[in-house]
């Protein structure tokens, strides 16, 4: 058997220098230092089978102990270090065949192969991976929303959603930056948490805000009213009389501003209303006019004959009421020729109770011109009504 040995070793050796190669090497620490095909086993390269009993025995067939299915035994590969903030699962001692896994610590995603595998060179492919830190996309803003973040867009950072006022959020509050990159979850949506009829923040549509005025049935509208009661002549300002439609639209559960359609020195309504698109409606619905500018043409879709209450006004003989203005909304005038030019249209500025004033007047079942101008009224001993207009 030693003979047989010694025959082997020769027979490789001289094989090794057919090939070209100096002289093999005796020592090793792994199969790779020795001569191809030679294995190192406790520190020295050996020839093939030089170990076995039954050397030049025919081959059984039976796969080599020393290695995997697919895997040559012969062949190793260099441990690997892990990548820079994440880690590398890898055999002891890795043979041609054998695979290597990496992964990431939190925060942090890889950016090449998960896998890599040992081959046959001894080398092991594709290229190592490596480690880069995980950032999610910008988020958009939710119509009607906000978002806010605790630590930008980086892996871990927390999105909160919120809504505005009269919105209510539709999914969830939050989000997080995984460590992949994306955002947990879906974004949530801000919906209206009111009646659209109603809501003058959200008229007929989320997001319709009525500048002025109010919300009835979808739509932005200013309502009108001739009050209920006749009102005695001396408001003292405008201001007053503004505040005595206050307390009647308070009295009927009307929320709003209100100011009086009447006009002196100081003012008409065409400085002091508000002026919109919006229309005019009475307290039942109906619609007087489109527009400011439809309101302020002369005539009207329907005259204003609807209390505070929504109630039909009786006229019982006398549908007059005080204005002072024409249907522009501008003050009435009068030519100084007039013999009461003095007296003036507006029983003295409101300051006055007595048939030694006059005031001009308008004619609440009247739908014409004169539903705000229909001419002078000698006196202002006897209270009239007035109209009352939603800003």
């Amino acid at each position: 058997m030693e003979r047989l040995k010694e025959l082997l070793f020769c027979a490789c050796l001289a094989a090794a220098c057919a090939e070209g190669a100096s002289e093999p090497r005796t020592s090793c620490e792994r199969s790779s230092d020795c001569t191809k095909g030679w294995t190192c086993e406790a520190g020295r390269c050996q020839a093939p089978d030089a170990g076995r009993e039954d050397a030049g025995a025919p081959d059984s067939g039976a796969a080599d102990s020393g290695s995997d299915a697919g895997q040559d035994a012969s062949v190793s590969c260099e441990p690997l270090d892990g990548p820079a903030h994440g880690s590398v699962t890898q055999p002891e001692r890795a043979a041609a065949g054998n695979e290597a896994t990496y992964k990431c610590d939190a925060g942090y995603h890889l950016s090449g192969e998960a896998k890599r595998r040992c081959g046959a060179s001894g080398d092991w492919s594709p290229d190592a991976p490596t480690c880069e830190p995980s950032t999610c996309p910008a988020l958009e803003t939710p119509e009607h929303g906000h978002v806010m973040l605790d630590k930008g867009q980086s892996a871990g950072s927390k999105a909160t959603y919120s809504c505005d006022s009269t919105f209510q959020l539709n999914g969830s509050a939050t989000r997080t930056c995984q460590d992949d990159g994306s955002w947990s979850g879906a974004a949530p949506k801000c919906t209206c948490s009111s009646d659209l009829e109603t809501d003058p923040m959200n008229c007929g549509t989320c997001g319709t805000h009525c500048s002025s005025g109010t919300c009835a049935e979808g739509a932005c509208v200013r309502r009108v009213f001739v009050t209920g009661t006749t009102q005695p002549s001396i408001f003292g300002s405008l201001t007053q009389a503004d505040a005595a439609c206050k307390t009647l639209a308070l009295g009927a559960g009307l929320t709003g501003t209100f100011k009086a359609w009447l006009s002196d020195a100081n003012g008409s309504p065409s400085t002091r209303f508000t002026k919109g698109a919006g229309e005019y409606r009475r307290m039942d619905g109906v619609t007087v006019a489109k527009s400011w500018s439809d309101l302020t043409d002369g005539t009207l879709l329907q005259p204003i004959n609807v209390t505070e209450a929504g109630a039909a006004a009786s006229g019982s003989g006398n549908t007059f009421v005080y204005t002072g203005t024409k249907p522009d909304g501008a003050l009435v005038t009068i030519d100084s020729s007039d013999p009461d030019a003095a007296k003036g249209a507006t029983c003295a500025g409101w300051t006055v109770q007595a048939d030694s004033a006059q005031v001009a007047y308008g004619n609440f079942s009247a739908s014409d011109q004169s539903w705000s101008y229909g001419g002078m009224r000698q006196g202002c001993s006897t209270p009239l009504r007035m109209y009352c207009f939603e800003q």
